[in-house]
C-alpha cells in the first residue's frame, strides 16, 4: 500500500513539474522605470512571477497592462491602451480604443512567443522625431539574447525591424536594463539608447549604446567595473557627469574583497576609462549615494555618499568630485552607535 501511494505521489509531482515547465515556455519580464537627475529614463527588465492571484475567472499568467493616458484618436481625450498575453499561444498583443466611442484604433502583436516580452512596453520619443514610439524588448528563450521591436502605437505599424541589443548567453535571472533618450555624442538632434546585461560566461556586466533611429550599434560591448563588485545590469547609468554636453556611462558598486565603494566613469561614446572615484573609505558601509551639482561653481556633477563607519560606529556623509577630491564632509550625523 505504501509503495502504491508513493508511486501516486511521485506521479503527481512529475505532473506538477511538467506543468510548470510548460508555463515557463512563455514568460514575461517585469519592468521598473526610473529616472536620474538629468531626466534620463532607465528601464530594468527582470523575469516576472509565473502567476498572479485573481478573484475569479480563468487562470491567467499575468493581468493585462493598461495605459489610459494618451490621445491616439486625436479627439483631445485620452484613449485606452492595453497589452496582454494570450494564454493559449503565449503571444503578447496590444490594442487601443477610443475612450469615448469605443472604436478600435489599433490591434497588433509584440514580438513572438519565442521571446520573454514585457507587458509593460514603454512609450517615449526614442528616435527624437517629436512623436511617441512604443518599444517592446524581450529575452530570446533559445539562446538568452535580447531583442527589441519598435512600433507606432497609434496604428501598430513597425518602425524598422526587430533588432538585437544584447548577445546570446546573458544571465536570464538578472534580466537587463535599458536607458532611453541618451546623448552620448553631444548631437542634440539625435538620441541613443543604452542596454546593460550580465554575461553568463564570466559574470561580467556589459553595456552598449545604440542609435535609436537606425538601431545600429554605436559602441563596442563596454565592461563596467569588474566581477569583484556587487552589481547587477541595473547598476550602470548614463548622465553628463563631467559637464561636456555628452552622456557618460557610470556605475557605483561595492568591492566584495576590500569593502570599498567605487564610482567609475567612462565615456558613453567608446567606453574609454575616465576615472575611478572612491566613496568614503573601506571601513565605511555606503548605504546611500546621490549624484548632483552640489558645488555651484562647477558644471560637473559631484557624488554624495552616506553610510556608517564600522570602526567609529558613526554615520556620516562625504561629497566627492569627479577628480577624486573631497568637496564637503558632513559629520557628525546623529551619534556613535546609530546605524542608518
Amino acid at each position: 500500500m505504501k509503495a502504491k501511494r508513493g508511486r501516486v505521489v511521485l506521479g503527481l509531482v512529475l505532473i506538477a513539474v511538467a506543468f510548470l515547465c510548460v508555463q515557463m515556455a512563455y514568460g514575461f519580464l517585469d519592468v521598473q522605470v526610473v529616472k536620474n537627475d538629468t531626466g534620463v529614463e532607465k528601464l530594468v527588465f527582470k523575469p516576472a512571477p509565473d502567476f498572479e492571484p485573481i478573484a475569479q475567472g480563468p487562470v491567467q499568467r499575468r493581468t493585462p497592462y493598461f495605459l489610459p493616458y494618451y490621445d491616439w484618436s486625436g479627439d483631445g481625450m485620452p484613449d485606452v491602451f492595453a497589452c496582454g498575453e494570450n494564454q493559449d499561444t503565449g503571444l503578447v498583443k496590444c490594442q487601443s480604443r477610443d475612450s469615448i466611442t469605443n472604436v478600435q484604433l489599433a490591434n497588433f502583436n509584440l514580438l513572438t512567443p519565442e521571446y520573454s516580452v514585457s507587458v509593460y512596453p514603454y512609450l517615449a520619443d526614442i528616435n527624437g522625431d517629436g512623436k511617441y514610439e512604443l518599444a517592446a524588448c524581450g529575452i530570446k528563450f533559445s539562446d538568452n539574447s535580447v531583442w527589441c521591436q519598435m512600433k507606432n502605437p497609434a496604428n501598430g505599424a513597425n518602425i524598422g525591424s526587430i533588432f538585437q541589443v544584447a548577445p546570446a548567453g546573458i544571465v536570464y535571472e538578472d534580466g537587463f536594463s535599458m536607458t532611453t533618450y541618451l546623448n552620448v555624442d553631444g548631437n542634440p538632434d539625435t538620441r541613443e539608447m543604452g542596454v546593460c546585461w550580465r554575461k553568463a560566461s564570466n559574470q561580467q556586466v556589459y553595456c552598449r549604446v545604440y542609435d535609436s533611429g537606425t538601431h545600429a550599434a554605436m559602441t563596442p560591448e563596454m565592461p563596467v567595473l569588474s566581477r569583484n563588485y556587487d552589481m547587477s545590469p541595473s547598476t550602470p547609468d548614463f548622465g553628463d557627469v563631467n559637464g561636456d554636453g555628452k552622456s557618460e556611462l557610470y556605475a557605483i558598486a561595492r568591492n566584495r574583497a576590500t569593502g570599498l565603494t567605487v564610482w567609475q566613469v567612462k565615456t558613453g561614446e567608446t567606453g574609454a576609462f575616465i576615472k575611478n572615484v572612491s566613496l568614503m573609505s573601506a571601513s565605511d558601509y555606503v548605504t546611500n549615494r546621490q549624484i548632483g551639482q552640489y558645488e555651484a561653481a562647477s558644471a560637473a556633477y559631484e557624488m554624495m555618499a552616506c553610510g556608517w563607519n564600522t570602526a567609529t560606529k558613526q554615520p556620516w556623509c562625504e561629497i566627492k568630485r569627479l577628480d577624486n577630491t573631497v568637496f564637503k564632509t558632513i559629520t557628525p550625523i546623529l551619534g556613535p552607535g546609530y546605524v542608518p
